[in-house]
């Protein structure tokens, strides 16, 4: 393990130091598909399209990328935003009152509503939201932490309009939410003006996707995918944000839905609607899917979406896997016969179970320097392995946050490995393929 560490830190200095490195061509599965050429490749340039069938086709369509282009596919070195429009109590207990029993967003809200009443709630929910990242807070981000991508947590609440709401839990306190888009969009700007990326991700769908609180609401059960409401409720939501995406907010990616219940029966049919819905306003748009706790049947089903030559317009598919380590073995062969798979990791972290602890005997001296050490073999394998990685997590009332903080494990003494510098300027991209 010090032998890694030593190698680890030799490759960053010379990282440092070095050339910048182009960015994988698998972060976007549809350049991945492309046929061999020496040609300057745009990734946007390889997606929305309908009917290709030769590789004379394709050629044709090929342009410089966009500065947008360059924020989706490049490597993610990234961070979760944090309870912030999706509450956890773990991570910002302030945000619920004195006797709130419950742990989640919907709990919070009818405490506060129920203690100080709608426009007084409203009030704070808003201070909440415009305070949690600050202008020194996304300087860190950029020049210290090297983030290039934030996975921001929303819910079905926090999109403009009580129809999103209307006949769901969530509908009495709509007026609460009225200015959450706004306030998201806001922050999706703030962090755009520092080429900072946003991938945005429904971690709170209608009905809950999972039994756990961050989905929503503490009703113990995962209603997203037996009830038909609630699925079209979630393509609704999806189609809405495709809109303010063709529109012009620039986003890395929409994920669909957080890691919902590995028993959902109908989650692979339910993709199949959202990605034909969100299809036909912005083909464009990367959409992330979860694996849900299964990263072959997510690998299987992406191999057949990211086709090189698709007969319809389709988006490209990524892969979210929140199995926080993994060897993520290659997977060699035809991309152009078999189709393509990129895997994000959307949540991992340095925290180890108290399991693994009493294995070690000595782990009471020596945990420090191991979890620095796992921390770096995570941060390392995934840049050889995956399109980004997602840290849980940012933003939370006890910073830095320890094991699970972010801004704490992007310390230089933490032994993060930051990855290679990326070049801003387009006419520096070219893509081995």
């Amino acid at each position: 393990m010090k032998g890694f560490i030593g190698k680890a830190h030799k490759l960053f200095n010379a990282d440092l130091a070095g050339p910048p490195r182009p960015p994988s061509a698998m972060t976007n599965p549809k350049v991945a598909s492309m046929p061999k050429t020496s040609t300057s490749i745009a990734p946007s340039s390889t997606v929305g399209f309908s009917g290709m069938s030769s590789e004379s086709d394709l050629k044709s369509t090929i342009e410089d990328p966009s500065s947008l282009d360059i924020l989706r596919y490049r490597y993610h070195h990234a961070t979760n935003l944090g309870s912030v429009y999706v509450l956890e109590r773990w991570l910002s207990p302030s945000r619920f009152p004195t006797g709130c029993k419950g742990t989640s967003e919907l709990e919070a809200v009818k405490a506060w509503v129920a203690k100080t009443g709608v426009d007084e709630t409203k009030k704070l929910f808003e201070a909440a939201w415009e305070g949690a990242v600050l202008d020194e807070d996304i300087l860190w981000l950029r020049t210290e932490a090297k983030g290039t991508t934030v996975r921001l947590p929303i819910g079905y609440w926090n999109l403009p309009g009580e129809e999103f709401t209307k006949d769901t839990p969530f509908e009495p306190f709509s007026h609460v939410y009225s200015t959450a888009w706004s306030s998201i969009c806001k922050l999706i700007s703030r962090l755009r003006a520092h080429n900072i990326g946003v991938l945005l991700d429904f971690h709170g769908v209608p009905g809950g996707a999972n039994i756990k609180d961050h989905s929503g609401t503490n009703s113990g059960t995962a209603a997203f995918f037996t009830l038909a409401f609630n699925r079209q409720l979630g393509i609704r939501c999806a189609e809405f944000v495709a809109r303010e995406s063709a529109a012009g907010l620039d986003l890395v990616g929409l994920s669909l839905v957080n890691e919902p219940d590995r028993k959902s029966e109908t989650l692979y049919e339910w993709y199949d609607e959202a990605i034909e819905a969100v299809s036909k306003i912005d083909s464009n748009l990367p959409i992330i899917v979860s694996d849900a706790w299964d990263l072959k049947r997510a690998i299987r089903y992406s191999l057949k979406k990211n086709a090189a030559f698709p007969k319809q317009t389709i988006n490209p598919i990524i892969i979210d896997t929140h199995i926080k380590f993994t060897e993520l073995d290659g997977k060699e062969g035809s991309v152009t016969d078999r189709g393509a798979v990129q895997v994000i990791v959307g949540e991992y972290s340095t925290v180890l179970s108290d399991d693994t602890w009493v294995k070690h005997s000595d782990a009471s001296k020596e945990k420090e320097e191991l979890v620095k050490i796992f921390g770096a073999e995570q941060s390392l394998r995934y840049q050889q392995r995956t399109g980004g990685a997602f840290f849980w997590t940012w933003k939370m009332e006890w910073m830095p946050g320890g094991e699970w903080g972010f801004q704490a494990q992007s310390d230089p003494s933490n032994r993060f490995i930051f990855p290679r510098r990326i070049p801003s300027s387009p006419s520096r991209i070219f893509l081995a393929c």
